[in-house]
């Protein structure tokens, strides 16, 4: 059976074996720079002039954002905002606030927090969470549930770090409806095999600077339209990575003129409550 838009073989184990290279490639920059990032004079003054203002900045991690890898495609961004008159506990608390993210963006249908735990001693707290999501492919669509682990560490007074990771990743077949069922672990349309996010949030006097990078590992495009996707989804990549910011800082600062009102249930059942696979 031709492949063209339909299902997608199961990805190939080179494919995220170049992803996780790349994610341990960037936990291990991230790791070795987040004392530096921690102080808010490292933040070049070009950078924070342009932040100060209102700028969101958002820029591929490397080349276009849209790398090439054996039986996939690796998408790599970074971006970084401006928070006024907030604090650090306001916006690290509105980061954690998952059961509330789909009234904050409008790509997220739904969310629920599974587990949570706090090390006091080490600053630190630990999330499992799931979410659905709607996810486009320029002229495809889907619906995932995604199974993550965010790893929250508050390394001084004034920063924060947080880790995310998301392996587990499974589409929804007539999503919202009562035949709605998961499809297996690297089946369906590939658009999303799974993604790390490494953020940190800096007190910057009575504001917060926030900072992120992205990677996430799809199929690739449809031979017969990758020269139709592949531009658009370059532009989506870069929209995608500042408008994240943009909706924080709306939802950090109660300024939500643009929530989530009058997108289609696509949650008829309830989310689910066990760890990916089960």
């Amino acid at each position: 059976m031709r492949q063209g838009l339909g299902q997608t073989p199961h990805p190939v184990p080179s494919v995220f074996n170049a992803a996780r290279e790349l994610e341990l490639d960037g936990r291990e920059r991230f790791e070795a720079e987040v004392v530096a990032r921690a102080r808010i004079e490292n933040v070049s003054q070009e950078r924070l002039i342009r932040l100060r203002a209102g700028e969101i900045i958002a820029v591929p991690g490397d080349g276009d954002g849209i790398l090439d890898v054996p039986g996939g495609l690796l998408h790599h961004w970074r971006g970084a905002a401006f928070i006024p008159d907030v604090t650090l506990d306001e916006v690290v608390a509105t980061a954690q606030d998952y059961s509330s993210y789909a009234d904050n963006y409008e790509w997220i249908v739904g969310g629920e927090v599974l587990n949570h735990e706090r090390d006091e001693e080490q600053a630190r707290d630990l999330f499992e969470i799931s979410l659905r999501i709607e996810r486009s492919a320029s002229v495809v669509k889907g619906i995932l549930d995604l199974w993550t682990v965010i790893d929250y560490q508050r390394q001084s007074t004034g920063f924060a770090s947080a880790v995310s990771t998301t392996d587990c990743i499974r589409q929804i077949e007539n999503a919202g409806r009562p035949n709605e069922r998961r499809l297996p672990v690297s089946t369906g349309r590939g658009y999303l095999w799974r993604a790390i996010t490494l953020s940190t949030y800096i007190q910057d006097e009575g504001s917060v600077i926030v900072e992120f990078e992205t990677i996430g590992l799809s199929r690739r495009f449809p031979r017969m339209l990758g020269w139709l996707i592949e531009p658009i989804a370059r532009r989506l990549g870069r929209s995608s990575a500042a408008d994240s910011l943009r909706k924080l800082r709306r939802a950090v600062t109660g300024d939500l003129q643009e929530s989530a009102r009058g997108r289609v249930d696509l949650v008829l059942v309830p989310l689910p409550s066990f760890w990916c696979s089960q």
